[in-house]
């Protein structure tokens, strides 16, 4: 992956937390905007089917999404793609998932 790119896995593939999500908040706390975000459920073949993609998030702003969120957790994790800020890490958001 890209240097600049950091991915985080929100809900693993076999793991604990339900794959039956109604609704996924992102706040950007940061300073900066949280620039090309993307959120996507990826199968067992590393393929990405992307909930959103190359989103900005301003700063303070709260992104809510609440349609078509729900995946079969035994066979896929959701994951999260966030850019670097222009300090040496990723925005400061939050995610929310209920």
């Amino acid at each position: 992956t890209d240097a600049n790119l950091h991915e985080t896995t929100l809900i693993e593939k076999g793991g604990t937390r339900s794959g039956d999500v109604h609704k996924i908040t992102i706040c950007n706390n940061d300073s900066l905007p949280a620039q090309n975000v993307a959120l996507f459920i990826e199968d067992e073949a590393s393929v990405k089917n992307y909930i959103i993609n190359n989103v900005d998030i301003p700063v303070g702003a709260t992104l809510v999404l609440e349609d078509n969120l729900s995946f079969d957790k035994r066979r896929n994790r959701m994951k999260m793609i966030t850019n670097k800020d222009s300090g040496n890490g990723p925005p400061n958001i939050t995610v929310t998932i209920k």
